[in-house]
């Protein structure tokens, strides 16, 4: 969403994309606010983080 919308038109468009999308108007705040953090980037899903064997492997001795 443009920023130069005003605070009206904006509740209006969330509401709009909550009803045809299921989302809940908070996870759409969160997608913005990651958007506005980190474009594109900041939308793509995260990995888990899990550790390689290697990893866990050398911490064992």
């Amino acid at each position: 969403m443009a920023d130069s919308l005003d605070a009206a038109k904006a509740r209006q468009i969330r509401r709009q994309i909550c009803e045809t999308s299921g989302l809940s108007e908070r996870t759409i705040r969160m997608y913005l606010a990651q958007y506005r953090k980190a474009g594109f980037e900041g939308l793509k899903p995260k990995g888990k983080g899990t550790k390689s064997k290697e990893h866990i492997v050398s911490n064992l001795f």
